[in-house]
């Protein structure tokens, strides 16, 4: 009972404090580590693991903190360089919240308020979701932590000397630009708290020599630029190209665009999440802390306040697609006003039990003690278990699936132009695993400038490769591609046919009588259908060979519709492409030649296990947009669709590896 009254009192105990954070570390990591990816992910997660690894550079403005620490990281001696990258993730998610509830317990006063707010803050969505794979944000969040906490206890005891706080600064800014806007309220909280008179130059010139320590980290690009280490498309060789690097121009076009009525409305979706962050408890909680705040002290108030207003007006006025990892401040400041709000609520409970008890007193301690313990859990508990799902990725190998795939089936000596989304983890596994070093990969359709990404699109530069290939995740500049080139879709990929196509492609020497017939236009004369393995999915070969029955109406157009579906509500696959991937048009066909088209059927992610069924519809893209029927060469109907036959997928297939392992030839300013 004695180990209750010390865990729930507010008497000071350091030991105690730092036990509970101890705990809340472990725990929270073992959380963190159950839903963690166990592979590398799509987009920027690859990318820094890559950089990281090689001690190279971060796209803008090149997060030289995170390039040290991940690289003592990635060469930790055991699992994959993927896996130990994301680990680090999940250990500063997990610092961070033990950094959390050492802050808020200089904020609520009270042990039990700054568990609360911590176990919260532990599984908001948002932030569990940045600790299951490898990104800049949990490091961020425990820089944030440790920033406010050494700021508060240096206005409660003035140790340690400010100067701490200015070297955190200096180094969080190399870890994030973020930072940034935790200086106005750090500033203005000091000026408040020791007096503006009372501050004098020796102590100033200190703090600006330590901040000036801490932000030197960025001498770490012109030291690590000329290297030119992977991922080999972010490395500054010159001033001008580190100031441009550090400074991001390319992201200005996204931000403080938006019109006022665009504004508000974001400022509403961010209510949304807010409340999916923390739920209704949670938002009844930090009101009530709000108004605590606002009666005990005002300086961490407005500290707090200038901390939570200036994240979300940056971030609702930013246009990019993930702005929710910018959110992630603004959430920690209101679970410590959810701390405050669980103290508040304590302290209400206690006097309701005095009244029911008849006391002048306080209750027994053992009510007392379960009611602050059962405050304590119910709200992280409650976001422990709703939001596990949401966030848990620890089963999800859809991008190692892909970029084996990819990687499978590109010819040796190839290009690949696709957006940083898809291009990341195709880099991973060339400078990393060390597979396909022969391809080149071109984040062509990432490219900051209109002009850069042409460049990657001439005919000129295209023609020095063997094949050329597009994918795109994310983004939409596959579509400047197609004004230029003919595309055509196998599997994950695109065949860019740079100077157009050679009859080899499309034409067959296979004859025969029709099998099938699509109205009066069209003969399906043969399929076949062969499973692939190639990388580490499994990829169906379909080949359709085509004749045209209606010479004199060879101008009409028409598009193929292949379907894989197990019944009218699930799918696996579908793919709609010109007739012969529009190869040679069909007024160029001539009588009696065969055409034949060939789909690779790749799935995005595991499909449902059962039996599908392979279809093929052909619709004339002429005034009426019809579906052609389908009959036998006998006059029997068989609709709209010709059912080509079923192939069964199972779960838990085994792949094998086929991708190769020849020498690079790739450009050394390209991905």
């Amino acid at each position: 009972m004695s180990l209750l009254r010390r865990l729930f009192s507010n008497r000071e105990d350091g030991r105690l404090d730092l036990a509970l954070a101890g705990l809340l570390f472990l725990g929270s990591f073992a959380v963190y580590l159950q839903t963690m990816r166990r592979s590398f992910g799509w987009g920027d997660s690859s990318e820094l693991t890559t950089a990281a690894y090689h001690l190279g550079i971060g796209h803008s403005p090149g997060y030289p903190t995170y390039m040290l620490l991940g690289y003592l990281f990635s060469h930790l001696p055991f699992a994959t360089v993927a896996f130990r990258m994301n680990l680090m993730a999940a250990f500063f998610g997990a610092l961070a919240v033990a950094l959390s509830y050492l802050a808020f317990r200089r904020i609520t006063l009270s042990r039990l308020g700054a568990f609360l707010g911590a176990a919260a803050f532990a599984f908001t969505a948002s932030f569990w979701d940045l600790t299951t794979e490898a990104e800049v944000y949990t490091l961020h969040s425990a820089f944030v932590a440790a920033i406010i906490l050494l700021l508060l206890k240096w206005s409660q005891t003035r140790r340690p000397h400010l100067g701490w706080v200015a070297l955190l600064c200096g180094l969080s800014l190399g870890n994030h630009a973020l930072t940034a806007l935790l200086l106005p309220g750090v500033i203005l909280f000091v000026l408040l708290a020791r007096g503006i008179r009372n501050l004098h130059w020796k102590p100033i010139l200190i703090t600006a020599a330590a901040f000036l320590l801490g932000i030197s980290i960025y001498l770490y690009l012109p030291i690590r630029g000329p290297a030119n280490a992977p991922p080999r498309i972010n490395n500054p060789h010159t001033l001008q190209e580190i100031i441009t690097h550090v400074t991001a121009p390319c992201y200005r076009d996204v931000m403080f665009t938006y019109p006022l009525l665009r504004v508000v409305g974001r400022l509403y979706v961010y209510g949304g999440r807010l409340l999916r962050e923390v739920s209704w408890a949670g938002i009844v909680l930090g009101l009530a802390g709000l108004a605590l705040l606002w009666r005990r002290n005002r300086k961490i108030l407005l500290l707090l306040g200038l901390l939570f207003g200036l994240n979300i007006f940056y971030a609702v006025n930013y246009g990019i697609f993930d702005i929710y990892s910018y959110y992630i401040t603004s959430f920690w400041v209101w679970c410590a006003l959810i701390g405050l709000g669980g103290e508040f609520a304590v302290s209400c409970g206690e006097r309701l039990l005095m009244k029911l008890q008849g006391r002048r007193k306080s209750p027994s301690t053992a009510l007392t003690t379960c009611l602050a313990g059962a405050l304590a859990m119910l709200l992280p508990f409650w976001l422990l278990t709703g939001h596990w799902k949401m966030v848990d990725v620890s089963q999800d190998r859809e991008t190692e699936r892909f970029a084996h795939s990819v990687f499978g089936l590109a010819e040796k000596n190839s290009i690949i132009l696709g957006d940083w989304w898809a291009v990341a983890p195709l880099g991973y596994l060339k400078y990393i695993e060390g597979l396909r070093p022969d391809l080149t990969l071109s984040p062509a359709f990432s490219l900051p400038t209109q002009e850069a990404t042409q460049r990657h699109l001439k005919r000129e530069f295209l023609r020095t490769f063997h094949a050329v290939y597009a994918t795109e995740i994310l983004t939409y500049g596959i579509n400047a591609l197609r004004k230029k080139y003919l595309l055509i879709p196998q599997g994950p990929l695109y065949r860019v046919i740079v100077d157009g196509p050679k009859p080899e492609m499309a034409i067959s020497d296979r004859k025969g009588k029709p099998r099938l017939l699509f109205g009066d236009r069209l003969a399906l004369i043969d399929w076949e259908i062969q499973p692939e393995k190639l990388g580490q999915t499994e990829v169906f070969s379909v080949s359709l060979f085509w004749q045209s029955l209606t010479p004199d109406q060879a101008n009409e157009k028409y598009d193929v519709i292949t379907s894989l579906a197990k019944d009218a509500k699930t799918w696996a696959w579908r793919e709609k492409t010109p007739l012969a991937h529009g190869l040679f048009p069909m007024a160029s066909w001539k009588e009696g030649q065969t055409l034949v088209e060939r789909h690779l059927i790749y799935f995005d992610s595991e499909p449902e296990p059962g039996e599908y069924q392979l279809e093929v519809r052909v619709r004339c893209r002429s005034k009426e947009n019809r579906l052609l029927p389908v009959s036998t060469p006998s006059g029997e109907v068989l609709g709209k669709g010709a059912l080509l036959g079923e192939i069964p997928i199972r779960p838990g297939r085994q792949q094998e590896n086929v991708a190769h392992n020849e020498e690079s030839t790739a450009s050394t300013r390209l991905f």
